[in-house]
């Protein structure tokens, strides 16, 4: 995804985003949540699965969705895309940090088995392990302490050789950890109830930087 952007342009980029993001809708229903966790990682949480195999199931579908579909873009180049799908299931209470975490792990086992791939996990297939996002009361001092940074990517035209804008691209700079990127704090705010808070502060904040500028 980060060639796409640096070779023809982050509007292409959003071509190639929209794209996947309509293959998604065509294999989720209405009841179903996509989310994107940043750059070309996404998220689909499913409503009402009643087993393991349909889970799989479904996981599996998603990759062969994303597999069949072909994006033309700037002077008619055709990009064709794929997905390594990982899946969680379970039947216990687990919190959503630790599942979105689980679920992650199955997708960079998918990505070692081979492209286009997808692996489940499920409920006992590793260890009981501390999960290494930071813990949830860390997040509420970062809200706190305004520990969220934006850094500021430049969008350039490159046959007009213009900036046209910037992409404001959401950081926390932990404490002990250093700079944390979004796919490891989101689940936590969104747990913890303070994605709206952050979210009204990268407005403000973005829109006070445009000012300045």
């Amino acid at each position: 995804f980060k060639v796409v952007n640096d070779t023809f342009g982050h509007s292409s980029g959003d071509q190639v985003l929209r794209a996947v993001v309509e293959a998604l809708r065509r294999c989720t229903r209405a009841e179903d949540t996509i989310g994107r966790l940043g750059g070309d990682e996404f998220i689909v949480l499913f409503e009402t699965v009643t087993s393991s195999t349909e889970a799989e199931m479904l996981g599996h579908r998603i990759a062969v969705a994303l597999d069949a579909t072909d994006v033309v873009i700037g002077r008619g180049h055709r990009l064709s895309s794929s997905a390594s799908v990982g899946v969680a299931w379970t039947t216990e209470p687990v919190g959503l940090t630790e599942f979105v975490a689980r679920a992650d792990r199955a997708m960079y086992q998918a990505k070692r088995n081979g492209r286009g791939g997808t692996w489940m996990a499920q409920d006992g297939d590793e260890p009981r392990r501390r999960n290494d996002a930071p813990r949830r009361r860390d997040i509420i001092a970062a809200v706190r302490d305004e520990q969220f940074e934006l850094h500021y990517q430049p969008i350039v035209d490159l046959t007009a050789n213009r900036v046209d804008g910037f992409e404001a691209l959401l950081r926390w700079r932990h404490p002990t950890d250093g700079v944390v990127l979004p796919r490891r704090f989101l689940p936590l705010l969104l747990e913890s109830g303070q994605i709206g808070t952050v979210g009204h502060w990268v407005v403000r904040t973005a829109v006070r930087q445009l000012v300045e500028w």
